[in-house]
């Protein structure tokens, strides 16, 4: 028979024999350690569990965090409320949330890992709306847990206070590429509805016809929109750079910009939304915060703030299916504000005049400002 062994931590060692295998304790020996348990519990010591169960420390405790005097306590309805979360249905709305929301968190906009569907209406308090999916979010374990971390021990009225005083968070933005002489025109229509913009600028494109000069450039800076790079020459696919070049597109196309103006740039455009791991990896040596790709229309959560999506490109794309511009527009910006999520505009001045989508473009970033 082989022998109990035990490691340095004084732990038994996998494959040896236990010395109470086979041991049977007397009833008295029993008996005694069965007091010995109860004076621990009783002065509310915690004792570690026999590994195959044991009672629970607290048993016998009274007071201790239970019923009334529990945050939590919903008058005694506890196991009426926890039931209907192991049904089919509350199963099938939780994928619902998970499912529109990306499997991203609605706050810290981490994807992935362990999620929760959270009731932004209390599930005991609005049994009506628990299995509808605008009432629910997708959160991170993290920040759920900071969600409800925070309503404990509030009243009601504590709670509906809270309530109306939170909002979906929103952004609707909007950028312009190449750096057309029409974008001035449509810094005109951003200063009209009060919205910001962000204008990429292609450096090789400076002075060509119909496209801006630094002076121009210059001017919508001073006048508080956004300068960023777009690269030197808009190469068709970043992806297929050597090194040396690539760094020329994105690191002297930041230097160069920023002499210019006087001051730091944070925001890069890939030239067709076109990148992979080592372009990424590039744009934040050189510096930047941020770049924006293209993408598939619609996308409203931001996965990675160095691909920041497309949602609303100004021009009919096929994705838009049978509905214009402005109806893609508008459902799009309804959908990020009643639900949260970020929107960009975007799209190429000399695209617009090319195609007559002023009045397009007007009555969208009209819409976006209402």
């Amino acid at each position: 028979m082989f022998e109990a062994k035990r490691d340095f931590r004084g732990r038994f060692i996998k494959g040896s024999m236990a010395y109470w295998k086979g041991k049977r304790f007397s009833k008295e020996y029993r008996s005694k350690l069965s007091l010995v348990h109860k004076k621990l519990q009783r002065v509310g010591k915690n004792i570690p569990p026999p590994r195959f169960g044991a009672t629970p420390w607290n048993k016998g405790l009274s007071g201790f965090m239970a019923g009334e005097k529990n945050g939590n306590y919903k008058n005694g309805l506890s196991a009426e409320i926890q039931l209907p979360r192991k049904s089919t249905k509350y199963k099938n709305w939780r994928k619902a949330v998970f499912e529109r929301d990306h499997y991203t968190c609605r706050k810290c906009y981490k994807k992935g890992g362990y999620l929760q569907a959270h009731h932004i209406k209390e599930w005991a308090d609005y049994p009506k709306l628990r299995y509808m999916v605008s009432n629910g979010q997708t959160l991170c374990l993290r920040c759920h847990k900071e969600k409800t971390r925070r309503y404990m021990g509030l009243t009601k009225k504590d709670f509906k206070v809270e309530e109306k005083r939170e909002f979906p968070k929103s952004i609707i933005c909007t950028s312009w590429d190449d750096g057309g002489k029409l974008d001035l025109r449509i810094a005109d229509l951003l200063k009209k509805y009060g919205l910001g913009g962000t204008f990429y600028i292609t450096l090789d494109y400076i002075g060509k016809d119909s496209y801006m000069i630094w002076d121009d450039i210059k001017a919508l800076d001073s006048k508080g929109f956004k300068i960023g790079s777009h690269t030197v020459s808009h190469p068709m696919d970043l992806k297929a750079c050597y090194d040396e070049q690539l760094h020329l597109e994105i690191q002297n196309s930041k230097d160069m910009i920023e002499v210019a103006l006087g001051h730091k740039i944070e925001s890069f455009s890939y030239p067709r939304g076109r990148m992979d791991a080592r372009v990424r990896a590039k744009v934040i040596e050189a510096g930047y915060l941020e770049a924006r790709g293209t993408g598939k229309p619609g996308v409203t959560v931001v996965d990675d703030k160095f691909y920041l999506p497309g949602t609303i490109h100004i021009f009919q794309r096929q994705e838009y299916g049978e509905l214009s511009i402005v109806e893609f527009a508008k459902k799009t910006i309804n959908k990020v504000k009643a639900e949260g999520g970020y929107c960009n505009i975007w799209g190429h001045s000399n695209e617009i005049e090319k195609n007559n989508l002023w009045a397009v473009l007007e009555e969208v970033l009209k819409y976006a400002k209402r």
